[in-house]
């Protein structure tokens, strides 16, 4: 990857720090290959199985960006959505 195309992957941040994306789904196959996906695009993923550890874990490390599904089991996406972003501004990315 080019210096100016990392640069836009980190958002330009000084030394070089990555962007961090919650990636939110009860199907762990799908959760592993989103992940793999952001990690090669320089993301650190942090994943959650449902809404209520997804919002915990919004409000722990503040992500960059927020892939989710919809329909899941506990606090579905549409719910999830408003109390996330009680807590950080990160764009919602839906699969």
């Amino acid at each position: 990857m080019s210096e100016s195309s990392q640069a836009n992957v980190t958002g330009g941040r000084a030394g070089r720090a990555r962007l961090r994306a919650l990636v939110v789904d009860d199907e762990r196959p799908l959760v592993g290959i989103v992940s793999s996906y952001l990690e090669r695009e320089g993301f650190d993923d942090h994943p959650a199985s449902d809404g209520e550890q997804a919002v915990e874990i919004a409000r722990s490390i503040d992500p960059d960006r927020i892939v989710h599904d919809l329909l899941r089991p506990g606090i579905h996406g549409v719910a999830s959505s408003p109390r996330m972003r009680s807590c950080c501004d990160a764009p919602d990315v839906l699969p």
